[in-house]
This record gives structure tokens, sequence and C-alpha cells, in this order.
């Protein structure tokens, strides 16, 4: 393995803009990486193109991933995971957290799942998380209210 890894999102090295997967290489089998085999113009342990669509739009730090967001036009929240926990989202107009998403969409499923209601109102009530957050978060990332049990 490469000792230039920059592990950005997650644990993964590498994202590719054009089919939207997130990915690791390895020279060698490997369990939980992508097993390629870069050709000689590649530098070894790079990724040049993706081992899923081929393309080289390759994303490899979170100011890339920034950028691609800038370029495609997306809100950074739908990479909540890239990014430190406890710190705002950088040019998300939610102003939440990694943790605030992580709390807004976790109620949301455990809700869904008891065929509760869900309203960013019950879901900021739940998580003390502020409503415009939520509000925001709900419209970013297209989650749906549901009615509940009658």
């Amino acid at each position: 393995m490469s000792d230039n890894k920059t592990n950005f999102a997650n644990g993964f090295d590498y994202y590719c803009g054009n089919c939207a997967h997130f990915f690791n290489m390895s020279i060698g089998p490997s369990v939980n990486d992508i097993v390629w085999h870069p050709s000689e113009d590649d530098i070894i342990g790079s990724a040049s193109y993706c081992p899923y669509c081929g393309e080289d739009y390759i994303v490899r730090s979170i100011e890339g991933l920034l950028d691609y967001c800038d370029d495609e036009g997306l809100d950074s929240v739908t990479f909540y995971f890239t990014f430190p926990k406890d710190e705002v989202i950088p040019l998300s107009d939610t102003g939440a957290t990694p943790n605030q998403v992580i709390s807004i969409v976790g109620e949301h499923k455990l809700r869904r799942r008891r065929n509760d209601e869900v309203t960013p109102e019950i879901i900021a009530y739940f998580t003390r998380i502020n409503i415009n957050i939520v509000r925001k978060v709900f419209e970013e990332l297209h989650i749906t209210e549901i009615g509940g049990a009658k």
C-alpha cells in the first residue's frame, strides 16, 4: 500500500465524480479494498481511473470534494460523513455538523420504522437540534415527512 493515502472520506481514499462511488486502491488482494492493478502509466498506489466506471473524474481530498460540490451545485451536507463530526460542515447552507445530521437521519429512520409521525418539528424536538437546521437538512437530503399510525 502507498504511504500517501489520504483517507479523506470515512476510510476511503477516492471518490468518483462520474459514478458517485467511494473506493480504495490496493496492490494485491484485500478484503476491504477494491483490487486494482495500475497500468505502467499510472502511479503505483494512486487512482487515475475509477475501477467502477473507468472515468478519470477522481476526487482525492476534502478540498477536492468541496470543489466537486461547487461544480455540481450540491450542498456539501450530502457528504456529511466525510467531515469532522463536531464541526459545522464547510460550505453547507444547513449550518449542521455531521453529528447533527447523523442524529436527524437516525431519528427519522427510527420514527419511520415505528410508523410514527415524522416532521422537521418533531425531529427537532427529539434531537434538540435547531428547527431551522433540521428543515434545511430535510430539504438538502430530500428527507420526506410521513404521517403516523392512526
